[in-house]
């Protein structure tokens, strides 16, 4: 009786194999980079990762591909609140958004005022 030759055997007793894709491991090294070590689940340590980048994309005035979690939609988002924030704290810095307001506003008042005069006659 003969016996085929096993080439190779991999056994493996006990505990699980961890893969880390190139998405979690620049995941991990942007965590490192804010001070935080990852927990080794890649859900969780992606939202911690999306949180810490929504604070700073906040805190940008343009938006930038330096984030992996944040997109360019939610960026321009926080840039155009910031904008209509500043418009609606300060119109004098912003000439331009209430002059046109300022002008319908005459208009529609002359335009009252020439109706009652054409009345009057």
């Amino acid at each position: 009786m003969s016996v085929n030759k096993v080439e190779n055997i991999n056994m493996f007793t006990g505990g699980c194999i961890s893969v880390i894709d190139r998405e979690e491991k620049e995941i991990l090294r942007r965590l490192l980079m804010y001070g935080i070590v990852g927990t080794g689940n890649k859900t969780i340590d992606k939202h911690m990762l999306h949180e810490i980048e929504l604070r700073e994309a906040k805190k940008e005035d343009t938006a930038s591909s330096k984030f992996l979690t944040v997109t360019k939609s939610e960026q321009e988002n926080f840039q155009q609140k910031k904008k209509d924030e500043r418009v609606e704290t300060n119109p004098k810095a912003y000439p331009d958004t209430t002059k046109g307001a300022e002008i319908l506003g005459e208009q529609i008042y002359l335009a009252i005022q020439m109706k009652k005069n054409c009345e009057e006659k």
